[in-house]
């Protein structure tokens, strides 16, 4: 029977292969537990088919497992972003491979696999980030078991523990008013029309709303004075997310200093017409384009990288919990789907203006930030 000793710091497994005394010692790091279940699969090829080899003596390698694995689905019409995520498998497979020439099939085990990922976590990778290099190479290790079942072990991964997740912290006023001031008429070699960014984002930032929605908006969305309660934006079922939303059809009020842009706006764009788009055409790259002016802000990256345009809404909501909003009022303001059946049907939708209309008015002005930044 194959048996396991531990020498040093590595465990051998010893075991008698066509009539002759052998010994395979396992690289540093395995487990006796990964001991113990390739002597068992050692012993059942014996049994089986009378010898062993060593899984490293295999013509196949992980590199080449690696492009044969990228060459079956780099079909046309993947997606690039697939693609780049094969990216991670040949990661693993340089840290296996180390100074060797090429990564041998005995570097496919869970002590390898352990090792790489607890590098990914000492590098600062996010939880999320863990547990997707995790999975893909969990996916590349079965498909390589399914192609070479005879050389290839089943997936054996290892249980990693994930970092703790990052306080990531909203954006402050005067960040987001950098950005705004910052946004420039070029990205990445193509020229557009500014204004129409900054007036999205200006939107965006007294109002909560999603980029997709502030964008769309039309002056006919637009109320100098709704039923005396004074300037408000419709939310129309055209503008919403999902069907709760829609059949809200809300109002939302609007902050003093962006009714005054607003006119402002209209005057400047000569009186259009009520279908007319408020912002004008936003550009389709406008998530390329905030990060750039973020970037050129000096805003810490965390604060806005992968959300640079709902980092301005998770300021404003954020604002609104630190005044002390109810939270029915909060998803009235952002489109958050209400709570309660009082809400959804027992409120009159106007009765969450005044206070929310209070609310808002506490958020500093645009203007008046990017003038005490430069005092």
């Amino acid at each position: 029977m194959a048996s396991v000793t531990k020498q040093g710091s590595k465990w051998t497994i010893r075991y008698r292969s066509n009539g002759a005394q052998r010994r395979h010692t396992l690289p540093g790091g395995s487990s006796k537990r990964d001991a113990e279940r390739l002597a068992r699969e050692i012993q059942h090829a014996i049994d089986t088919t009378g010898s062993w080899e060593p899984l490293g003596n295999s013509a196949i390698t992980l590199d080449g497992l690696h492009k044969q694995y990228v060459a079956e689905r780099a079909v046309e019409g993947a997606r690039p972003a697939t693609l780049r995520g094969y990216e991670v498998i040949g990661r693993f497979v340089a840290f296996a491979r180390g100074r060797a020439k090429v990564a041998t099939i005995d570097q496919l085990n869970r002590a390898t696999v352990s090792g790489w990922l607890s590098t990914i976590v000492d590098g600062g990778a996010t939880p999320t980030t863990v547990a997707n290099y995790s999975r893909k190479i969990q996916a590349w290790w079965g498909w390589a078991n399914d192609a070479h079942p005879a050389e290839v072990p089943p997936p054996h991964m290892p249980k990693v523990k994930a970092p703790r997740p990052p306080i990531v912290r909203a954006p402050t006023w005067e960040q987001i008013d950098a950005m705004i001031s910052g946004l420039s008429g070029h990205v990445r070699g193509r020229k557009y029309e500014p204004v129409a960014v900054r007036r999205a984002m200006l939107l965006q930032r007294y109002t909560g709303l999603r980029v997709g929605q502030v964008g769309h908006l039309r002056w006919s969305d637009f109320e100098p004075d709704l039923d005396d309660y004074g300037p408000a934006i419709n939310i129309s079922p055209a503008l919403a997310k999902t069907a709760q939303e829609a059949r809200a059809n809300r109002w939302i009020p609007v902050h003093a200093d962006l009714y005054r842009l607003l006119l402002e706006w209209r005057m400047e764009d000569g009186r259009p017409a009520d279908g007319v788009l408020i912002c004008g055409e936003v550009p389709r790259d406008i998530h390329d384009t905030v990060n750039g002016a973020w970037s050129r802000s000096g805003t810490p990256a965390e604060r806005y990288q992968g959300h640079p345009t709902h980092a301005l809404r998770k300021r404003l909501i954020s604002h609104l919990v630190e005044m002390g909003i109810a939270d029915s009022a909060i998803d009235h303001l952002v489109g958050h789907s209400p709570k309660g059946v009082r809400t959804r049907h027992y409120v009159d939708p106007l009765a969450l203006f005044p206070a929310l209309k209070a609310a808002v008015a506490t958020i500093p002005t645009y203007y008046a930030a990017a003038q005490a930044k430069a005092v």
